[in-house]
């Protein structure tokens, strides 16, 4: 490792310096291990005029990320991420929206980009690459308690474990299908989402990897959701993936669980937790045969300014072949080095203890700690300490530092440490 620039910058972050970076979340959001950024859909009142019912929308990001791995040389990656779009207001029951995503780079050789640009010098993947394309374009209807869209969308199903938008990367994932929501039964809430194609992270330039360009998919996911109480909420969901790129079908799977989730007060103290089990099975094309499953257990308090939460996520393997999420937020789970985006064929435990709150100048932080051993035969895995400092700057406008710290202990992982410094408008 070469740990010099790392110890400097790691220094800047916890004196709380002002250039870091936007939130995966709302500027008044503490941010946490299990944030999402851009999971909000804009939205535009009817108005008389034409120019009324047209609203411009704008997302500029600024990034300065860096990464060090063992065997590996340094990477530094400044991009700049813009989104431009265009929400209209066709009528009191439909709306659309157009938008344009660009990323671009002042050092294409800085960095490794997944397999786009920078290759060739052993350096460490930061997976944010240049890329321009049509990011969104939809038409919605929404009326009586039913909310229906079709067309290039953003998805996000429940915590985004299994279906997501990968809103921390530059470029994010998005679908083209249709997706539908009711919840006209009294403390039922049904999702639906059919995608016939799914535009990943890795931009429009032409890839080398035929593992990462876009999927072809015929895939369905629902979920039905039943509130017993504000404390009490049962959700059963099925994803089931029909999925294939260059690189063949193994991605392709099908999960059925279930979650029950909630939060209730105590005093002055707020108390959550997480309950969830799902098994998962080859579908589809794929050429393996396995059964995985899936375990998350997680309980949280608050103790203004302070909030704890303690975890516990088990993703299993099966005949050597690990549970898999291939359309997931991955970044958001298993510790922010992205050591573990894929399940190893000997499963994974995370156990997991996050502190957050409030910070003297503004700032919200989170620290979390990450123990990583296998499913299989508890080999230890490793651990990690990851950081999120955030802060609004500005209207509109947040800032955000983040650094992950991963050790490596048994099996094929290897050190690494990330650091990333982020600037975000959004209108």
């Amino acid at each position: 490792m070469k740990p010099a620039s790392l110890y400097l910058s790691a220094l800047l972050l916890s004196a709380g310096a002002p250039v870091v970076a936007v939130a995966d979340g709302p500027p008044d959001a503490v941010p946490t291990a299990n944030s999402n950024s851009d999971a909000a859909t804009p939205s535009v009142d009817a108005g008389d005029g034409l120019w009324s019912r047209i609203k411009p929308t704008a997302d500029i990001r600024a990034r300065a990320s860096f990464a060090d791995q063992d065997g590996k040389d340094e990477s530094l990656a400044w991009t700049l991420r813009g989104r431009l779009g265009l929400l209209a207001t066709v009528t009191e029951s439909v709306t659309a929206f157009g938008e344009l995503e660009y990323t671009r780079t002042m050092n294409r050789q800085g960095y490794q980009a997944a397999s786009v640009h920078g290759l060739g010098q052993n350096k460490v993947v930061i997976a944010d690459p240049e890329s321009f394309e049509l990011n969104q374009l939809w038409l919605a209807y929404g009326a009586n308690d039913l909310q229906l869209k079709a067309g290039i969308q953003r998805i996000i199903f429940e915590n985004s474990r299994f279906v997501g938008n990968v809103g921390w990367r530059q470029n994010e994932q998005t679908f083209d299908g249709v997706t539908l929501e009711y919840t006209g039964i009294e403390n039922l809430a049904f999702k639906y989402g059919y995608v016939y194609n799914v535009n990943r992270i890795f931009g429009s330039e032409t890839q080398t990897l035929n593992g990462q360009k876009d999927f072809d998919s015929s895939s369905h996911f629902a979920t039905l959701a039943y509130s017993f109480a504000p404390a009490a909420k049962l959700t059963g969901y099925g994803y089931f993936l029909d999925l294939e790129n260059a690189a063949g079908s193994n991605d392709s799977n099908n999960t059925i669980g279930a979650s029950l989730t909630g939060a209730f007060p105590v005093g002055s103290s707020k108390f959550s937790y997480r309950l969830e089990y799902a098994s998962q099975t080859d579908a589809a094309d794929s050429s393996l045969d396995y059964r995985a499953s899936y375990l998350h257990a997680s309980a949280g308090a608050s103790f203004a300014p302070i909030d704890i939460t303690i975890g516990y996520e088990v993703l299993g393997a099966g005949d050597g072949v690990g549970f898999n999420t291939p359309l997931a937020t991955l970044h958001k789970f298993n510790g922010f080095a992205d050591t573990f985006l894929n399940t190893p064929n000997i499963g994974l435990r995370d156990f997991y203890v996050e502190i957050g709150g409030k910070l003297p100048l503004g700032f919200k932080g989170t620290l979390t700690y990450h123990d990583f051993t296998a499913e299989d035969d508890s080999t230890d895995l490793g651990y990690e300490f990851d950081i999120v400092l955030v802060r609004p700057v500005y209207e509109n406008t947040t800032a955000l530092a983040k650094a992950a710290f991963y050790n490596a202990e048994e099996g094929n992982f290897v050190d690494t440490q990330r650091l990333t410094f982020q600037i975000e408008y959004k209108y």
